[in-house]
């Protein structure tokens, strides 16, 4: 069973629950060598069933420091070599930089890529998101990757307690429709 991703090879350190976690999951990263040679291992693997790798979880496999990295980069080549459906889930714009692989992926697997928009004030989003691409940026990178073929689906993800003011209202729902 493969038990890395990328999400977790540049995963944030230990959870702790108090006010600075938002800081901390964004400056307290990793990065794992080996990721992409276990993962070949694995996919190639006579026992190996194969069945859709989700590359993103509690952490997004877009972080900062994949740029320089590129692990998501190179798993995608991977599960696009063995032709292993694939899951991703962003706030990043920098998915667009794999546009190639995952359109590659949806031709001879299944790719499925979801944005997480919890938050379209700006305001609001920089107070509780302060290292991540901006709602409106993210809704372009819809846009991108929808007019480049992609299947794209919206995910309106880390809902806190105050959803009434922050959360999913009409208009969101209006500016996810004409992105897509």
């Amino acid at each position: 069973m493969l038990r890395s991703s990328p999400a977790r090879a540049l995963a944030a350190g230990p959870g702790r629950l108090n006010a600075d976690t938002v800081v901390d999951a964004a400056l307290d990263l990793i990065a794992r060598s080996g990721l992409v040679e276990h993962l070949k291992q694995e996919l190639c693997h006579p026992q190996y069933v194969c069945r859709p790798i989700n590359l993103s979880g509690n952490t997004d496999c877009y972080q900062p420091l994949e740029a320089s990295y590129r692990l998501t980069r190179a798993c995608l080549e991977v599960c696009a070599r063995y032709r292993n459906p694939v899951g991703v889930i962003t706030k990043s714009a920098l998915i667009e930089r794999d546009i190639d692989l995952l359109l590659e992926l949806q031709r001879v697997a299944r790719v499925g890529v979801s944005v997480s928009i919890p938050f379209f004030d700006e305001r609001k989003a920089r107070l509780i998101e302060p290292f991540v691409p901006s709602p409106a940026r993210r809704l372009r990178v819809i846009e991108t990757l929808a007019k480049a073929g992609l299947d794209v689906g919206v995910i309106s993800g880390a809902q806190i307690y105050i959803q009434r003011d922050l959360g999913v209202n009409d208009q969101m729902i209006e500016w996810i429709v004409s992105a897509l």
